[in-house]
């Protein structure tokens, strides 16, 4: 663009002159151009330079707060499973107070997958040898495309979920973790620490069924990853779901 050039405007707006462009550019810094094609807006927050900050940050795109999070997950779909996934576009759901651990479950990923990435780090012991036929009821699934979801960052399961059933949980309409998000959130753990989660508690996976209707559920112990099972009905004050928002 040449000294004196100034950027295209939209239909019926007339363009902005060099010096009107000078000192837009001056006040805007590092704060971005776009608005230099609504040239009456510019006008009009020339004019009213002290709320020109505000004005820029509501009307100007931010950046993805989650890009380094979208990063960190492709990273691991590439160590764990050899898979190149752009994760880029995923939803990411609203955050709630006390929810700091993002899951991303990426397209093609099953509950066999999963379970033989486990197996190539750590001892397992799983229910059943066929997860992806036995396991025939998510709350959540990939089969549409990637999705996250959030949970408490904690490495036993939530305290405030004992001695409540699945039957309970989903009379309260409490979202719970499914097995896969499970599964993917112990190998995450594992890769990020050398560490296990659920060493003296077991997570309720009420987000899963079992095609007889028991509830698959997963722990650490005994020096191996557990995928077991409990009745829909069964409470224990150390069967606790991981409570999930998405």
């Amino acid at each position: 663009m040449s000294k004196r050039e100034t950027p295209r405007s939209k239909a019926g707006e007339a363009p902005l002159t060099l010096s009107e462009s000078r000192r837009y550019y001056a006040l805007l810094k590092k704060q971005g151009k776009a608005l230099l094609s609504h040239p009456d807006t510019v006008r009009l927050l020339l004019k009213k330079p002290k709320k020109v900050g505000l004005a820029l940050l509501a009307l100007v795109p931010s950046k993805d707060p989650y890009a380094e999070v979208r990063r960190q997950w492709e990273k691991f779909y590439q160590k764990f499973f050899g898979l190149t996934v752009d994760l880029s576009a995923v939803r990411i759901p609203d955050v709630q107070a006390d929810f700091s651990r993002l899951i991303i479950v990426a397209q093609g990923i099953t509950l066999n997958v999963a379970m033989a990435a486990c197996k190539k780090r750590f001892p397992t012991w799983q229910y059943s040898d066929d997860l992806d036929a036995s396991v025939i009821e998510n709350n959540r699934t990939a089969a549409g495309g990637a999705y996250a979801v959030w949970f408490r960052s904690r490495v036993e399961a939530d305290e405030e979920t004992k001695n409540k059933s699945a039957n309970d949980l989903g009379a309260e309409h409490i979202k719970g973790i499914t097995l896969l998000e499970r599964i993917l959130m112990e190998l995450e753990y594992f890769g990020r620490t050398g560490q296990h989660l659920d060493i003296q508690n077991v997570t309720l996976c009420s987000g899963s069924r079992y095609s007889d209707g028991r509830v698959p559920s997963a722990r650490w112990g005994g020096g191996r990853f557990y995928v077991g099972w409990c009745g829909a009905g069964c409470s224990l004050s150390d069967l606790r779901a991981r409570v999930a928002v998405s």
